[in-house]
């Protein structure tokens, strides 16, 4: 299977990514030596470096797909394959289903979902689980592997 070339915007989503491994790293290595050498200042860069990581991390899951990064890294995932904007427009009708409790709005997502399906096959692949809780009789023609 040809894959192609990452979008700018991917590839600055996985520099960030592993930027924020890195610092991760450091601040548990700054703890461990804290702790080794009782010194202070290893505790304090640690716990500065640390919550960095922490806002880092909820920024990233909320703006930077780091939960879809870290399922791919370092090898891929299906879900890399997928065009940004499919992608956006898939979860975008997943978070409207089930915050939406008027039927007839979520019997129109159904059908959005359901020609999508039709135009990209491959979401029956990667996003399973979230088609079935939409649309069970889609989901239930795929093989599981």
């Amino acid at each position: 299977m040809h894959r192609q070339l990452n979008e700018p915007s991917e590839i600055g989503r996985r520099f960030l990514f592993v930027f924020y491994i890195g610092c991760c790293i450091t601040a548990i290595i700054l703890g461990v030596m804290g702790l080794v050498k009782g010194d202070i200042p290893y505790f304090g860069g640690a716990a500065l470096l640390g919550g960095v990581c922490f806002l880092f991390k909820k920024h990233g899951e909320n703006q930077l797909h780091f939960k879809r990064l870290a399922r791919s890294f370092p090898y891929g995932d299906a879900e890399d394959n997928l065009p940004d904007p499919i992608r956006k427009q898939v979860k975008s009708i997943f978070k409207a289903f089930h915050e939406n409790h008027d039927w007839q709005q979520r019997l129109e997502l159904r059908r959005k979902l359901t020609e999508m399906i039709h135009e990209t096959p491959e979401l029956l692949e990667i996003y399973p689980e979230e088609i079935s809780a939409i649309k069970p009789n889609l989901a239930s023609h795929t093989p599981h592997i």
